[in-house]
């Protein structure tokens, strides 16, 4: 059996999970020192730009050439939604750069580190139901057409939900 082309993001979904978990507790644990929760703040940083370029080198070029007009239009949306991901995981990752900045303003951080968590959870969850299910059935497609056992894709439905709202940003701090 092949592995399904949504699979390594799945797992890297997990890895992006228990990175979040650990930084949630580090970064809300009482008496938490700003250099470890910086720590924690770096890896998941550093996993969801993995991560995302992950996905614009793979899931984009796959949904990008499924021959259904649902499928690619799906992609695209996700991919303009990963180009504004992206500019507010950078404005995230600029304001608190140091454990210094973590330090002087933690309140600020951790207004800010349950927003920015929970805006990722939405956008994870929404690419494992729209986005993954999408991708797997390209492949599907692909094959079922290739061997013949199978109507051309443009006859294939696409069966999942309406498009949800773009995930919430993390807004800037005021002042």
């Amino acid at each position: 059996m092949t592995a399904r082309p949504s699979a390594p993001y799945r797992r890297q979904h997990q890895a992006l999970r228990q990175l979040g978990a650990r930084l949630l507790r580090v970064g809300l644990r009482p008496g938490a020192r700003a250099a470890e929760i910086h720590g924690a703040l770096t890896l998941l940083l550093a996993a969801l730009r993995f991560h995302a370029a992950a996905e614009a080198e793979g899931l984009t070029v796959t949904l990008a050439s499924d021959p259904r007009p649902l499928a690619r239009a799906r992609g695209e949306r996700f991919t303009g939604e990963l180009d504004e991901l992206e500019a507010q995981l950078d404005g995230f990752a600029r304001r608190w750069a140091s454990a210094e900045d973590i330090a002087r303003h933690g309140v600020r951080f951790r207004v800010e580190l349950l927003a920015f968590l929970a805006a990722l959870g939405d956008r994870l969850r929404r690419e494992e139901r729209e986005l993954f299910p999408l991708a797997d059935s390209t492949a599907d497609c692909a094959a079922d057409c290739a061997a013949g056992s199978a109507p051309p894709p443009r006859a294939r439905p696409i069966h999942d939900e309406a498009p949800a709202a773009a995930p919430s940003a993390v807004a800037p701090p005021s002042g």
